[in-house]
């Protein structure tokens, strides 16, 4: 059985997740979820609780910002590797500094992404990134969202899920229902979303 991993976004920027190249991918920012997460399993980023969200309104807890099926699992080496070889649009610049290919072979931080020396110690040390081909995504600014089925809302609890992630063992039954839901609302990629 998947098990999904539910957090508020709290602040959309583009690199956490990151959409570039058509993959979405979580590489910095929540270490516990990239350590613990496995391929199949689910990360469900929620909007956060505060202030309106597009055309939904204010407090709206149980709107979806991201969904990605993990379809990859891979250490920072890897994953700088991976994004050299497959998909360079990822590797931060000073054209690109939303880049999530934040840290090089040997570890070492690019000055042009979005994060800096003061998040090392917690980009590090979630050690894997986690990458998706596919996944549903909808920006924040964008002026049209999503919210869970009441039912399901009530079954995964989210009312409770807030900054930190809760991980919630759900059936292929509902997270086909819930895609199927939404799949007639196209993924948006990210604004600068380039290509590999």
């Amino acid at each position: 059985m998947p098990r999904a991993f539910f957090y508020r976004v709290m602040t959309d920027a583009g690199s956490a997740p990151n959409t570039q190249g058509g993959y979405c991918s979580l590489t910095i920012c929540k270490p516990r979820i990239r350590l613990s997460a496995k391929v199949g399993d689910y990360v469900i980023g929620l909007r956060g609780r505060s202030g309106y969200i597009g055309t939904i309104g204010p407090h709206a807890v149980d709107s979806i910002l991201y969904i990605m099926r993990i379809t990859e699992k891979m250490t920072y080496p890897e994953y700088n590797d991976w994004c050299s070889r497959k998909c360079k649009v990822k590797i931060p610049s000073l054209e690109n500094p939303i880049g999530d290919c934040q840290y090089d072979a040997d570890l070492q931080l690019r000055i042009h992404g979005p994060h800096k020396e003061e998040h090392i110690k917690t980009d590090i040390s979630g050690i894997y990134a986690l990458v998706s081909k596919e996944f549903w995504y909808r920006p924040e600014t964008h002026p049209a969202g999503f919210r869970l089925p009441s039912s399901l809302a009530t079954q995964w609890n989210v009312e409770k899920v807030k900054r930190g992630h809760t991980i919630r063992e759900i059936t292929n039954e509902s997270i086909s229902n819930l895609l199927q839901d939404i799949k007639p609302i196209k993924a948006v990629k990210a604004a600068k979303a380039g290509r590999c």
